[in-house]
């Protein structure tokens, strides 16, 4: 008993310490990176705007859109996942934010098990008793702030951004039928409960289009949807900016920080029409 009871102080002095202690932007291993965000969209206050989309959205941290008119920003950016899972949380909740931004690139993931394992960790009791107990939650893990920590403080490799031929390119899964239908039957919930929605398409390395004139599948997307759409990329080219990858997809902090800013000045520019 005196070991239980020992673990609860600890942890109730851990969770009062929370506003104090640094908290963890990313994680060791994928499941907790998710389960941080995950968390922050269903616990904190209500944000401006949610992003949703793949890993590749998940490079735009939250606090690099603080003090900026889109903020505050909750990040659904999955790593291993699509939008649909993003959505499908979202549609789950009673206060729903008055923008979601989709990232396009994985529109057409499969659904796959690790899409059944997020969804699942929403549900489990330990997910909902951090709003209760704070230093349950997994940006306070030890482990995770040391690695968010040293994250944010070494510089990393990086490579230098580069317009791929589609030969070139590496492949993506073929989608299953039906993958158009099911996401804009979610889009349009989302938009019948109030909702502003725009997909957007970010840089990515060697998923980049070919050219600028290159076809852009969800350009075409969007209009078909009668949804904005927000050419990050090409917007990013336009202001001749250098983008750096941490493996040739993912963008690197400084460049994901670039890019937030850019996001956040589209969508300023179509809000004031």
């Amino acid at each position: 008993m005196w070991i239980i009871g020992l673990m609860l102080a600890m942890l109730a002095g851990w969770s009062v310490l929370r506003p104090w202690l640094p908290h963890s932007e990313l994680a060791e291993n994928n499941f907790q990176a998710n389960l941080i965000r995950l968390q922050a969209w269903q616990l904190d206050p209500r944000p401006a705007a949610v992003l949703v989309g793949s890993s590749l959205t998940g490079r735009l941290l939250p606090r690099y859109f603080a003090g900026t008119p889109l903020g505050p920003v909750a990040n659904l950016g999955l790593d291993g996942s699509g939008p649909e899972a993003g959505l499908r949380l979202l549609l789950q909740s009673s206060n729903l934010p008055p923008l979601v931004l989709i990232e396009g690139h994985r529109l057409a993931k499969n659904w796959s098990t690790n899409d059944d394992l997020l969804l699942a960790a929403t549900q489990d009791p330990l997910f909902f008793a951090s709003r209760w107990a704070p230093g349950l939650r997994a940006d306070l893990r030890p482990s995770s702030i040391l690695y968010s920590l040293l994250k944010r403080h070494s510089g990393g490799s990086a490579t230098v951004a580069t317009l791929l031929e589609p030969s070139t390119r590496v492949p993506i899964e073929t989608p299953t039928s039906g993958w158009e239908e099911r996401l804009k039957n979610l889009i349009d919930h989302l938009r019948g409960r109030g909702v502003r929605v725009c997909l957007y398409r970010l840089p990515a390395g060697r998923e980049n289009l070919a050219t600028g004139n290159a076809p852009d599948f969800i350009a075409d997307l969007a209009q078909s949807w009668g949804i904005p759409y927000l050419a990050v990329d090409r917007e990013c080219i336009r202001r001749g900016l250098v983008l750096t990858y941490s493996d040739g997809l993912h963008l690197t902090p400084d460049s994901a920080r670039q890019t937030a800013i850019v996001l956040t000045e589209l969508n300023a520019r179509i809000t004031s029409r």
